[in-house]
């Protein structure tokens, strides 16, 4: 079972850089992060039309929308939510919610 995030990113900074998804972790009772194997599958799914965000450079300023996937634990019922930790430490962490697997649409 897979976890399919859509989000937008933005580069803040001055100058063009990889998507850090190293810094958008998947967090409660896991630690997961995104794999260049299952969000390209997931972004090659004909229900998922966004790009996946693995491979993508984020230009400053420019919003940038796309996929990541995350293999999900075998415990549906913990309450999910996103981690993201921006590069730049000033910068405030981001948390959205996702709740229990159990709670979500399936594609």
């Amino acid at each position: 079972m897979f976890l399919v995030v859509e989000c937008t990113v933005v580069n803040r900074g001055g100058s063009a850089t990889a998507v850090p998804i190293e810094s958008i972790a998947l967090r409660g009772g896991v630690r997961l992060f995104a794999r260049q194997d299952d969000t390209d599958a997931a972004s090659a799914d004909d229900r998922v039309d966004l790009p996946p965000l693995t491979d993508e450079t984020m230009f400053s300023g420019v919003p940038l929308r796309g996929v990541l996937a995350y293999d999900m634990p075998s415990d549906p019922r913990n309450d999910l939510y996103v981690r993201i930790t921006p590069p730049n430490a000033d910068d405030p962490e981001h948390h959205v919610p996702v709740g229990s697997v159990e709670s979500l649409p399936s594609l």
